[in-house]
């Protein structure tokens, strides 16, 4: 079963996608430091509103600036100007160069660094001077006096600007190098994981000598890597996770979770594990040929002396016994007409050992009837078992029927050399007996 192009593997952690996992949580959420600046600008603006109408100014920029951090729309540099144009009416109505709210300017350096990035921090900075040096320009009187207020804002904001830029990036590093490391501790638990899972993939398949315990296994092995339910099964089922064992059966492996939930290493290993029990399996089943074929041969060689030891049909039978129990079929037996329109079973037998008589369905009769007539080898495939027509010479004409497994080539190779050793010695018996068979008096 080939895996849906929809399916999606889970990735190890890296330090690219944990970054960027960082800012956009950043910009996910409003900061509250930010929230709180802009909100006590709208408030200090509705104060001063009474006695100056300048204030409205302040008001609409720094509400301005708060619907932009509340709604995450626009770039933070826009925001931060509103903030400074904000603060620099307030400073300008409540007294130019000499008002006590020039310690605001600071703020833009504030809500710079936690809005942005550092460099948003130096332009709060930037913004701030430029506000007080405007209003030193406005306000001629106070140019000497507040001269000194300019200074130790350009150096303090300066220098808090400068320590926030290489501070955020100082920090920056620290948490992507714990993220690093995170995901290489990760990356290995990882790899000992698959090792670990490859190890005792290879020793189980390996020690699975059926097919009962080798699905037992490879369904242990599949749910402790995938951490969910696992089966073998002919046929996946939407939703799950499958891997074809590429096995003589087309079985493919079942995991109860979604493919899009497994790991890369998960993923891996539980291909891997379908790779070695598909090939385990396929390494069984030719064992169990080898096996079938040598058992044939040897079960054949003693079907020589067999038909030798009694007459011809109660020898053919007991061969045609020990022929069917060494290659695991239902029966064999061996058909001729019976002196009408129909066929009779002149030596048939069991291959499970049993002495009851085997009943021969219908439709078995009608395919070895047609291969009478037409004197053709017939094959009709069942749920299960085969039937295996084959017409072995014979004067009346004999047919050779076998029922089970009987698809392997050198399985039907071994049935039609049997057949001719058993019409020989139902022909040697005629010669003997005279121009009539045995079964035809």
């Amino acid at each position: 079963m080939r895996e849906s192009e929809a399916d999606v593997l889970i990735p190890l952690s890296t330090t690219g996608g944990s970054r960027r996992t960082t800012g956009s949580s950043r910009r996910s959420t409003p900061n509250p430091i930010v929230i709180g600046v802009r909100g006590a600008l709208v408030l200090v603006g509705i104060v001063l509103l009474g006695s100056t109408a300048a204030a409205l100014l302040a008001i609409i920029s720094a509400a301005a600036a708060l619907t932009l951090a509340l709604l995450r729309r626009g770039p933070e540099w826009s925001a931060i100007l509103l903030d400074a144009l904000a603060i620099g009416v307030l400073i300008a109505a409540t007294g130019g160069a000499s008002s006590p709210l020039l310690v605001m300017t600071l703020l833009l350096v504030v809500v710079g660094g936690v809005t942005g990035e550092g460099r948003d921090a130096l332009l709060g900075w930037g913004a701030g001077l430029v506000v007080l040096l405007t209003l030193l320009l406005l306000d001629g009187r106070s140019q000497h006096t507040a001269l000194p207020g300019i200074v130790l804002y350009s150096v303090a904001g300066g220098i808090l600007a400068l320590g926030w830029w290489r501070g955020r990036a100082f920090l920056q590093r620290v948490q992507d190098d714990a993220v690093t490391r995170a995901a290489l501790m990760r990356e290995r638990d990882d790899a000992r994981c698959a090792v670990e899972w490859q190890r005792q993939a290879v020793r189980s398949v390996a020690a699975a000598q059926d097919d009962a315990t080798l699905a037992r296994v490879i369904s242990e092995q599949a749910s402790r890597i995938g951490a969910a339910d696992a089966v073998l099964e002919t046929s996946g089922a939407p939703g799950t996770a499958c891997y074809p064992l590429d096995d003589e059966g087309g079985r493919v492996l079942r995991i109860a979770r979604p493919r899009a939930t497994l790991t890369c290493a998960q993923h891996e290993a539980l291909t891997t594990l379908a790779a070695l029990a598909g090939a385990r399996a396929l390494a069984l089943s030719a064992h169990r040929r080898i096996v079938r074929h040598s058992d044939g041969l040897a079960a054949l060689w003693e079907c020589t002396g067999a038909l030798r030891a009694s007459d011809g049909i109660a020898a053919v039978r007991e061969a045609n016994g020990r022929l069917a129990q060494a290659l695991g079929l239902n029966w064999i037996g061996v058909l001729s007409h019976d002196g009408q329109q129909g066929l009779r079973a002149l030596a048939l037998a069991r291959g499970d050992g049993r002495t009851g008589g085997v009943r021969i369905d219908p439709i078995h009769q009608r395919i070895a009837s047609e291969a009478l007539q037409t004197g053709r080898t017939l094959v009709r495939r069942e749920d299960g078992a085969t039937l295996l027509v084959v017409p072995i010479g014979g004067a009346p004409a004999l047919l050779l029927a076998a029922h089970g497994d009987t698809t392997d080539t050198a399985v039907q190779q071994l049935l039609i050399i049997f057949g001719g050793m058993a019409a020989d010695r139902l022909a040697e018996d005629q010669t003997s007996e005279g121009s009539d068979a045995p079964w035809q008096r």
